[in-house]
């Protein structure tokens, strides 16, 4: 009886290359989002107050948004919505609508959609959270906005903290 040896070469070829398959998509996330970071348009979120520590995760600020506050529409658990937000004149996101379906609003002029996760029946935009250095919670404890970057009208990310003025904390 001939016994075959299995043929590691391929599963080698194999591995890398899904290695570097997973190493482009990761290469292509992180691009992308200093593109938004470099390129996006800021909206200012306005914050309300929350506990800005964890013992296990570090120096973060937990983030709660006025936003959150403005629909008074009832959700099942762990359903998602969009929120459709507007910048006044000084850029701070003003409420406007909030939809099941992000495809089926078109936003007007320089509207934004937010992602809204309903968790215990309560709305939730993420990010929920802003970490920085140790030792520099003094510097955001003045924090009154998030500041959003926005490619387009949905991708956006927490690009920082500003204080009451708009004016950007930390670094």
């Amino acid at each position: 009886m001939l016994q075959t040896k299995p043929n590691y070469y391929f599963i080698k070829i194999a591995v890398l290359a899904l290695f570097v398959i997973i190493l482009c998509a990761l290469n292509f996330a992180i691009y992308d989002k200093n593109q938004i970071k470099k390129q996006g348009e800021f909206i200012y979120l306005q914050l309300r107050p929350v506990d800005p520590r964890a013992l296990m995760q570090g120096d973060y600020m937990a983030l709660a948004y006025d936003l959150e506050l403005q629909p008074k529409i009832s959700a099942e658990k762990d359903q998602k919505k969009y929120m459709i937000i507007a910048p006044d004149a000084n850029g701070v996101a003003q409420y406007v609508q909030l939809v099941d379906d992000k495809n089926e609003f078109k936003p007007v002029g320089n509207q934004k959609i937010l992602k809204v996760n309903y968790k215990y029946l309560r709305p939730e935009i993420k990010p929920n959270a802003f970490f920085f250095q140790e030792g520099h919670g003094k510097i955001y404890e003045k924090a009154k906005y998030g500041i959003f970057k926005f490619k387009g009208t949905d991708t956006y990310i927490l690009d920082g903290l500003a204080d009451e003025n708009r004016n950007r904390l930390g670094k």
